[in-house]
């Protein structure tokens, strides 16, 4: 270390100005750095932290204009494993001063260019970096502080790539920048959504007769509720920090909404027993399209049979409940535009799993039998919607009867003020005589 530091002083001073001397400055500056790391790491008297932090320091100086001395650092970064939430922090902050401030040397002042090829292996290692503390997190049992250092790992790519892409000019456009967020930080956070989504999706679906059943049911909602609570947190202070890029969201990530959708819907399904709200939700789920591809549904097409079972459940609680008590007037959660879609989403379950004859389906129907009830369910309650929807319309028509009687007219009967007042766009919701009068009212005018 010593001798790298003596070189490099006499290399300011053009002491020593051949190429071989700055080959050699490389050399020495990388054993330093990797000895560092070693000896402190070796003895035991400081942590890995404190190692890797005082090399990265000696490296940095130096890698605007040296690569190797930036291939060293990289390889120094993918092999440190952070103790602490505070060494890892530390690590990023350095190496994103290394990145923020480095136009001016390697492009010239006020250029504001920097490549790709020189920022991106650096933002990885830094991830790298992150996801250790994410990867402590989760096997400590604390899904939601994992998710969030995942969240950081996001802002962090974003914040570095964008000072990569965004030039003088500002000529590159959001989806370019959103494109550059999707580093190992993003795939991870994707992946714990999807795994924590489908989880207690199937485990909500599947029978719970045992308490071991139970309990790992309880403990899967506990996790994502964590993750979810969250990530909802950190999304809405960067919202309210104006320093912060809004288009960098966690929870506009489309797997963070599915996840958050169906935690509610659970909460609302298991807990509450909304189904109203259930069934708006699943509908939304269904029918809502990825921001990315609108050809492509939010939810994933594995999750489709689970929230089917879902509407299944809420569709036998309404039968039970009209049988029970004789009710002349049904009920029904879903309306039929729901009920369509609904069926839109039976009917891609049930090709694909007629298409798919020879592997196992976990995401479909495990019998003839459960997809004939589901069809029968969803038929008898697409006339429960008709009915249901038809009485609504009936009960709105008296009402307005029953307002115009306490005015004093009949509900036909309609002065020059009120024809005067009638738009045109209104005109189908009255009758016949009174469309003739706003006409010849209007050809008046």
């Amino acid at each position: 270390t010593l001798l790298a530091v003596i070189y490099t002083l006499y290399l300011d001073a053009n002491i020593l100005t051949s190429q071989a001397g700055s080959f050699r400055q490389t050399e020495f500056l990388c054993e330093a750095a990797n000895s560092i790391v070693a000896s402190i790491v070796k003895n035991g008297t400081e942590s890995t932290d404190t190692a890797t932090f005082y090399a990265v320091q000696l490296l940095l100086p130096h890698c605007p204009k040296n690569e190797d001395v930036r291939l060293c650092l990289v390889q120094i970064l993918e092999r440190f494993y952070p103790k602490s939430d505070a060494g890892a922090r530390n690590i990023v902050k350095l190496v994103a001063s290394l990145v923020m401030g480095v136009d001016d040397n390697l492009t010239g002042k006020g250029s504001n260019i920097i490549s790709v090829g020189y920022t991106l292996p650096l933002v990885e290692a830094c991830e790298a970096v992150l996801l250790c503390r994410y990867r402590f997190y989760m096997q400590d049992g604390q899904p939601g502080t994992a998710a969030l250092w995942l969240v950081e790992g996001m802002e962090f790519r974003a914040n570095m790539m964008a000072t990569t892409m965004i030039s003088k000019n500002n000529n590159k456009s959001d989806e370019d920048l959103s494109a550059a967020t999707s580093g190992s930080c993003h795939r991870t956070l994707c992946v714990l959504c999807n795994t924590s989504t489908s989880k207690l999706l199937r485990i909500l679906t599947a029978s719970k007769g045992t308490e071991q059943e139970s309990q790992e049911y309880s403990a899967m909602y506990r996790d994502t509720v964590d993750i979810v609570e969250s990530i909802a947190e950190r999304s809405a202070s960067m919202l309210a920090d104006a320093s912060l890029s809004a288009s960098f969201a966690p929870d506009k990530v489309p797997e963070v909404q599915v996840m958050f959708h169906v935690a509610e819907l659970v909460e609302l399904f298991v807990i509450s027993k909304e189904y109203d709200r259930c069934a708006k939700l699943i509908v939304a789920c269904l029918s809502e399209t990825n921001p990315n591809n609108a050809s492509k549904s939010l939810i994933p097409f594995s999750l489709h049979w689970p929230l089917l079972l879902i509407a299944r459940e809420i569709l036998r609680t309404e039968e039970s409940v009209d049988v029970v008590t004789n009710a002349m007037e049904p009920q029904s959660a879903f309306d039929h535009a729901g009920i369509g879609c609904l069926l839109q989403s039976l009917m891609r379950v049930v090709n694909l799993s007629c298409s798919n004859q020879n592997g196992d389906i976990s995401w479909g129907p495990s019998s003839d039998e459960e997809l004939l009830e589901v069809q029968e369910l969803l038929a008898r309650a697409l006339g429960r919607a008709f009915v249901v929807e038809n009485r609504k319309k009936k009960d709105q028509k008296q009402a307005a009867r029953r307002n115009a009687s306490r005015r004093g007219r009949s509900w036909n009967s309609t002065t020059t003020a009120d024809i005067s007042a009638i738009s045109s766009k209104d005109l189908s919701s009255y009758s016949a005589e009174i469309q003739q009068d706003v006409v010849l009212n209007m050809l008046n005018w």
